[in-house]
């Protein structure tokens, strides 16, 4: 069957035996987006290899135990234990499964190409940063206060007071 296959939950921790690779990701970071075909892609090419797919937006503090700071972010875990982080630069499906050759001995059962069942329910979702836009306005603001608290900016706004009368 194609797809993430869900039957490796993280939260049975201890339990879980074997190789899986987990992706935490956020629908709202383009990159994390941008690399789930080719993840997608691994759950058919690897039927053996258990895949999952966390979406960190609501866990992001449960995901931080196991070094997901960042999105997105492809993790190898042998008997529930994390490995090692698949690198950032491996964004197709040739080089994702080329990294689970290397580290796992697994061979792929199906070619290394893109189905269109791939590209299914991936989508990227636009939301509002509201914390990035008040970021910038408590920078510009605090900017501008150190800048004009200095004898420099002093002078700066006295002559714009003066222009003004």
């Amino acid at each position: 069957s194609s797809g993430i296959n869900a039957e490796w939950p993280l939260r049975s921790g201890n339990k879980t035996t074997g190789c899986g690779l987990v992706l935490f990701y956020s629908p709202y970071c383009r990159f994390s987006v941008n690399i789930l075909p080719a993840y997608k892609g691994l759950a058919r090419v690897f039927p053996q290899l258990a895949v999952l797919a966390v979406k960190i937006t609501p866990y992001s503090s449960s995901c931080i135990q196991f070094g997901a700071v960042g999105t997105p972010t492809v993790m190898l875990f042998f008997n529930s234990r994390p490995i090692q982080k698949m690198p950032v630069t491996l964004t197709n499906i040739t080089a994702m499964a080329g990294y689970v050759v290397n580290i796992t001995d697994l061979t792929p059962s199906f070619p290394l190409e893109l189905q269109e069942s791939d590209h299914e329910g991936v989508e990227l979702l636009h939301s509002f940063d509201w914390v990035l836009l008040f970021s910038v306005l408590f920078l510009s603001g605090s900017t501008c206060y150190n800048v004009f608290s200095t004898a420099a900016g002093k002078r700066l706004l006295q002559k714009f007071k003066l222009k003004r009368e």
